[in-house]
């Protein structure tokens, strides 16, 4: 799948405690020039909702744009534990209610592959690391591209011109 752009894309993370507050959110966001928006189920679930099957429908059915799908694991600085059971349930939920992508860390894609393989052209295989930006990035996408993604997101954090460099190169 193609982004609907060939500029960078604009995604905008919605997320919230309920399915109102969330199409609220969409709402809001959908005012602007955006590309996509991304929903934050792990967000949703610390805060104490797990929306089911017919919730997400209607949720994506409401955006306008394109919807990425983001559990985030506390691991790499997510707001809910990884639980694998829950994240293939609400990735599956989320693809058959017309979710566009699926952001899925590539540390957990060893736990979650089998269930998520038929969806597997719209695997976002993400990194992050919000502490430093480590000097194997290029291994680790290679690694990452080996399970053949739709794309592969890095998010670093950088504490100087060398480490900007470095993410340029």
């Amino acid at each position: 799948m193609l982004l609907p752009t060939e500029r960078m894309a604009i995604a905008v993370s919605v997320s919230g405690h309920d399915q109102a507050t969330i199409l609220a959110a969409i709402r809001a966001c959908q005012k602007y020039p955006i590309d996509l928006i991304e929903w934050r189920l792990d967000t949703c679930l610390a805060a104490g909702y797990q929306p089911d099957a017919v919730a997400m429908r209607l949720i994506i059915a409401a955006s306008q744009v394109l919807v990425i799908l983001t559990y985030r694991t506390s691991d790499e600085g997510g707001d809910y534990p990884f639980d694998a059971n829950l994240y293939t349930q609400l990735y599956l939920n989320g693809w058959q209610a017309g979710a566009a992508f699926l952001d899925v860390e590539y540390h957990v894609w060893s736990k979650v592959h089998l269930a998520l393989a038929p969806e597997k052209p719209a695997i976002i295989s993400s990194y992050h690391n919000f502490k430093e930006t480590p000097h194997n990035l290029a291994e680790r996408i290679n690694i990452m591209g080996q399970t053949q993604p739709a794309m592969i997101k890095i998010a670093v954090m950088s504490h100087s011109s060398k480490d900007t460099d470095y993410l340029l190169e």
